[in-house]
């Protein structure tokens, strides 16, 4: 059986990436806690779980900590540190080796459209950041589109994907297309903010950092979230004693996200789950 290799090149590119791809840099939803039949639970599992059984308090104690571990630890993450550490560097090169070898791929099509989707379910900034790094090796000549467009406030609208950037030469007899890589954060992005109906995305100190979490809900919430590290059943997590104006305070902060939760309703496109 014969396959064409350079057939691939001319075919529309179209990738999807999940939280497997930066393990290593961030915790996964898994959870050391289990459920009555002894399968394991996940983040996602244990807060529908929670839902149907109208528990706000454990079900708020949940996201804090989903938020602290999972959302606070992209927003906060030290490229630069991490570059320098032996266990955790691979990650970042292979997503650097991911963007070289999807341009690679583009700079062999024929035509003038030069594009491919990357759709993503991370927050994280490993591939903008990625991306960012090849630019400044040089040797490549090409576009990241984040679906962002303005200037001192860059607003995230889905048509911002439909356009493709040419080069002409000095006196216009001649178009050149420069490769391009959408990105496409399915689920939000730590470098996304809300301002009323929009959404803005900007890189600049970092990602957008909403904190959501004081320290006395974070002390309040400390007995469940050490029994969720320590394992055992789910019927076993304790009790939460935060009070109506500690959970109303976390989720008029944490709907400030605009970040897609890990229950069932993600698949309802819905940005965060009714909160009983």
């Amino acid at each position: 059986m014969s396959f064409d290799v350079a057939a691939i090149y001319d075919k529309h590119l179209n990738l999807l990436i999940g939280s497997g791809a930066s393990v290593g840099l961030l915790p996964t939803l898994a959870l050391n806690v289990t459920r009555g039949d002894g399968r394991p639970h996940t983040i996602e599992t244990l807060a529908t779980q929670y839902e149907k059984a109208n528990d706000r308090p454990r079900l708020t104690a949940l996201f804090m900590h989903y938020y602290e571990t999972c959302i606070l630890a992209a927003q906060t993450m030290q490229f630069d540190v991490i570059r320098q550490d032996v266990d955790r560097a691979p990650v970042l090169a292979n997503y650097k080796q991911l963007v070289r070898t999807l341009l690679v791929m583009l700079q062999r099509r024929r035509g003038i459209d030069k594009r491919c989707n990357v759709f993503t379910t991370n927050y994280d900034g490993c591939l903008p950041h990625a991306a960012n790094q090849v630019m400044l090796d040089g040797g490549h000549d090409f576009v990241i589109n984040d679906g962002g467009r303005g200037f001192f406030h860059r607003v995230v609208e889905a048509r911002n994907y439909n356009t493709f950037f040419m080069r002409t030469g000095i006196f216009e007899r001649h178009q050149q297309a420069v490769p391009q890589v959408n990105l496409i954060n399915l689920h939000g992005s730590v470098y996304w903010s809300r301002s009323e109906e929009r959404v803005l995305v900007s890189y600049e100190e970092g990602p957008a950092r909403t904190m959501v979490l004081d320290e006395n809900a974070r002390e309040t919430v400390m007995p469940f979230w050490r029994a969720l590290s320590n394992g055992g059943r789910d019927e076993d997590l304790p009790a939460v004693g935060l009070s109506d104006a500690q959970l109303t305070a976390f989720w008029d902060a944490y709907g400030k996200l605009p970040i897609v939760n890990p229950t069932k309703w993600k698949l309802a496109n819905c940005a965060h789950p009714p909160i009983v």
